[in-house]
């Protein structure tokens, strides 16, 4: 399994419209993408412009059809200017040994 994780900072006066967009890619990439296992949105408690997604993909490669994917293009468009700062991170999920 793949797994991605994304850190954002949206702007302040962003921050709530961008919460919107993020819980629908989330929707999106679930009900869309038959690979994509797991779309996780969180927010800070904190502080109400810092969003956490954890996603689960079955291999790289169907992470790489997500990007190209129409929904994440309209969202990437559509949210570019909402935020400060994205950090993407990428792992490879560790199986327990049966």
């Amino acid at each position: 399994m793949f797994v991605v994780t994304v850190a954002w900072k949206a702007k302040q006066d962003q921050a709530e419209a961008f919460r919107d967009c993020l819980i629908l890619q989330a929707e999106n990439s679930l009900a869309l993408e038959p690979n994509c296992l797991q779309f996780d949105v969180s927010k800070d408690p904190k502080d109400e412009t810092r969003f956490f997604l954890y996603e689960i993909y079955r291999d790289p490669t169907d992470f790489e059809l997500h990007l190209k994917s129409a929904h994440f293009l309209k969202f990437a468009e559509n949210t570019a200017k909402m935020v400060d700062d994205k950090t993407v991170e990428t792992f490879h999920r560790i199986e327990p040994d049966k």
